[in-house]
């Protein structure tokens, strides 16, 4: 079986991390939730509903330190995946 997985990355001041999605909708919403959680509305205002509004303040607001890139997705073989263990 083949699934289908939406992915990007979140280059941050002092990490990087890769963000998983099973569409680009929720996808889309992952990387909302994260703009969201470094958001201060008292002094950046209203987060945008707008997409690409959001992502252009996001981008001016945090300049060149954080940025979402690399947008795509990847079909996998689920059948040649393992299952994963407890201690992962």
């Amino acid at each position: 079986m083949k699934t289908k997985i939406w992915h990007c990355y979140w280059y941050g001041p002092y990490e990087t991390i890769v963000l998983l999605a099973e569409t680009q909708a929720l996808l889309e919403a992952k990387v909302r939730q994260a703009i969201a959680e470094g958001w201060y509305p008292e002094d950046q205002g209203p987060i945008p509903d707008d997409w690409d509004e959001m992502m252009e303040k996001y981008q001016a607001e945090s300049g060149d330190q954080c940025y979402f890139g690399d947008w795509t997705y990847t079909v996998i073989d689920a059948a040649l995946c393992e299952p994963a263990h407890e201690k992962y």
